[in-house]
């Protein structure tokens, strides 16, 4: 058997892991160029991912957010998205588009769409947490925040386990691009408003205030 070469250690390469930031806004960037809509979802769903699971736990007010010790998945996105200003999270309140998806979502069937559905059974979201979050998105919305912003990604969460072919499951959004066109629309907004507000983060921590002018002396 012929011997393989094995360089030395002070010349192997070890490629340095992507910032999850850069992976998230790429995710982000990719879905604009999907055709079908569960799929444009389902990409933009991968960078929401990456941020309520890797890049808002490193925020100040994160943990404020999240009070269970046993937090699960929605716990997690409801936190991301309370770590926007004001500004941006009325920028996503005054969505036309929460309203329409909450009422298309509610002439589905909902046993069937989240009872029977394996991912959001093992993510523990049932209709319970469903109907609690529906009331929350007509009458809490905009008086509480923290509960608006949890039935939001709610909603979300459940269109995203509905809508990909790979999950086991009754009901099926796959290919119902009436509920699909403003779940696109309003998770965009959620992402964009995520991305941008850790850009300032992550473009500080980068930021080479640090660094000596050279021909400085110390």
């Amino acid at each position: 058997m012929p011997r393989q070469f094995v360089p030395p250690k002070s010349m192997q390469y070890t490629p340095e892991a992507v910032d999850p930031y850069v992976k998230a806004k790429t995710h982000y960037a990719q879905a604009d160029e999907l055709e079908q809509p569960h799929l444009v979802y389902l990409e933009r769903w991968r960078g929401f991912e990456i941020l309520y699971r890797e890049v808002a736990p490193k925020a100040s007010k994160h943990d404020a957010f999240v009070f269970a010790r046993d937090a699960g998945e929605l716990d997690f996105a409801a936190a991301c998205l309370a770590q926007l200003s004001r500004p941006r999270v009325d920028a996503i309140l005054r969505s036309t588009d929460i309203g329409e998806l909450n009422v298309l979502l509610s002439r589905k069937n909902m046993a069937a769409l989240v009872g029977q559905n394996q991912l959001l059974e093992e993510l523990g979201v049932d209709m319970q947490v469903w109907l609690s979050a529906r009331k929350d998105l007509r009458f809490a919305l905009k008086a509480n925040t923290v509960k608006g912003l949890r039935a939001i990604a709610t909603m979300l969460l459940i269109v995203r386990a509905a809508c990909d072919p790979k999950v086991k499951k009754t009901g099926n959004l796959v290919k119902d691009e009436a509920v699909l066109a403003p779940a696109n629309r309003l998770l965009k907004d959620c992402l964009q408003q995520l991305v941008e507000h850790f850009q300032k983060e992550h473009d500080a921590f980068f930021k080479p205030d640090f660094r000596m002018p050279q021909g400085r002396k110390v």
